[in-house]
């Protein structure tokens, strides 16, 4: 059993999800949940052995092979997947709760990222009632083509610390609507509300070994992702890990889906003001997420025309955001999620201001709040686009305000650093935006619209990442194409 210590402690993990029921963990190793809001630990959570991992696997692949669930319609896996997203809603203020001691968030972004995540079940389930099977098509020389999406396999799953539940329902549910099974590997730092979504899979009927979970060290995990059992990994996190994924899955072919880092930049044009855009802006930005949010739109550009007024109601807007704990229903931003978090995003504060950049508002702790890992929501000015702060993801409320000279300035910078995972364009001409969202390389881009962009396939160009998530492609990235040919007449067609 784990140890769970004081008032934050909202769990008690007993080891390994494999097989349909909890097993213990045998590695007899642990990880210590500290609560970024008091610094106290929360509790004591077990780690999977090497075996562990291996009967995770082996779990999955025996489900795949000889279980009924790949060869379910899309349509009958989605109503497990409805049964699922029923079952977390019933447990909304448990899951909230759990996000809050595990990652300090403020409780009504909490209870919405849980919200989140319900409909993400159902969109999934509604995407999968909606993809065929097979289809078939005419070829030359009178025959057909049957077109068959069939599911990859075994899948391992591994998910950040960030946002635990979203981003794994995300991937779970696009899996489990393909018809592949499931080992998730969430992240150590943030256990408490994945656990509950097992007991949600095994009270929704979902067939043992289908589904599987385990918290395990970096080690163990590279060895997970070279798995012979496994067919697939999708991941997301930082670049850096990414590349460490993708060279493990290389040596034996595995598919692999990477969604990784963000320095997004949001342009605003001349023709449009402060005071009806800067909440817009600051929407998109992840500020009540403490800016821990891959797809944060954290580059803000500026007409140069206009630098000075932008900034001056930037700074302005972000400098009244409140800083707290959960328990201050006035919050706006929580702490950081990790002691090494906040200290990564202090450092990239230092390093702005040695590099030129001029602080407008923030960069400091918070006064008042001596324990929790909190920094103050941060502006520059006067950053140059190849500054550090402007090319590499802080992951933290940092936001950068760079001007620009005209459309193909500002898409240039747009384009600046290694990355290409979202964007968004406020102008007063729609027309304008599209030739602006035409030309910035990003797996998405939003013209003025703060609205979720899980709605449809999700995903990053250059080194934010290979594959999408949400709507049909999503669930097609876990999906293999087969074309089987014969005579035309030879087999009934594919009903439509």
């Amino acid at each position: 059993m784990s140890e769970s210590k004081g008032p934050d402690a909202k769990t008690d993990i007993v080891g390994i999800f494999v097989e349909g029921q909890w097993q213990r963990a045998t590695s007899g190793q642990t990880h210590e949940v500290i609560s970024p809001v008091t610094e106290e630990l929360v509790a004591t959570v077990p780690m999977a052995s090497a075996e562990d991992a291996a009967r995770a696997a082996q779990s999955a692949r025996r489900a795949f092979d000889t279980d009924p669930w790949p060869r379910l319609t899309m349509a009958e896996r989605a109503e497990y997947l409805r049964r699922v997203a029923g079952g977390l809603e019933r447990r909304v203020e448990e899951l909230a709760a759990c996000t809050v001691a595990e990652l300090g968030t403020p409780l009504v972004a909490a209870r919405q990222r849980v919200l989140n995540a319900v409909s993400i079940w159902r969109a999934t389930a509604d995407s999968a009632s909606a993809l065929p099977g097979a289809e078939d098509r005419a070829l030359p020389g009178d025959r057909i083509a049957r077109v068959l999406r069939v599911p990859v396999g075994a899948v391992l799953v591994i998910t950040p610390w960030n946002a635990p539940l979203p981003l794994a329902s995300m991937k779970i549910s696009a899996a489990l609507a393909a018809g592949c099974t499931v080992v998730l590997k969430p992240a150590s730092e943030a256990p408490f509300t994945l656990p509950i979504l097992a007991d949600v899979m095994a009270e929704a009927g979902v067939p043992a070994g289908v589904f599987n979970l385990l918290l395990a060290t970096p080690e163990v995990t590279a060895e997970l992702t070279r798995h012979p059992d496994l067919d697939m990994v999708t991941f997301t996190g930082s670049t850096q890990v990414g590349k460490q994924v993708m060279r493990a899955c290389s040596e034996s072919m595995k598919r692999v889906a990477l969604e990784l880092g963000g320095k997004s930049a949001s342009v605003v044009t001349e023709d449009v003001e402060p005071e009806d855009i800067v909440p817009r802006l600051l929407a998109i930005t992840g500020m009540s997420l403490a800016g821990q949010t891959c797809a944060s739109r954290n580059r803000i550009l500026v007409p140069r025309s206009r630098k000075e007024q932008w900034e001056s109601a930037i700074a302005e807007a972000v400098g009244k955001l409140r800083v707290g704990p959960p328990s201050d229903a006035a919050a706006d931003v929580g702490p950081l999620a990790t002691r090494a978090q906040r200290d990564r995003v202090e450092r990239y504060i230092a390093l702005g201001t040695e590099q030129g950049a001029r602080l407008l508002v923030g960069g400091r702790r918070p006064p008042g709040l001596d324990r929790g890992w909190y920094v103050e929501p941060t502006v520059f000015a006067d950053v140059d686009p190849e500054m550090t702060i402007a090319q590499e993801e802080i992951f933290g409320p940092v936001l950068t305000v760079i001007p620009y000279d005209d459309d193909e300035h500002a898409i240039a910078i747009s384009n600046s650093t290694v990355y290409g995972l979202s964007g968004a364009v406020f102008c007063g001409d729609p027309e304008r935006g599209m030739r602006i969202a035409q030309g910035v390389r990003s797996g998405t881009f939003q013209i003025n619209s703060t609205g979720s962009l899980l709605d449809g396939p999700f995903g990053g160009m250059k080194q934010s990442g290979i594959g999408r998530e949400s709507g049909l492609e999503g669930i097609e990235e876990f999906c293999e194409i087969r074309q089987i040919q014969f005579p035309t007449g030879a087999v009934a067609p594919v009903a439509s």
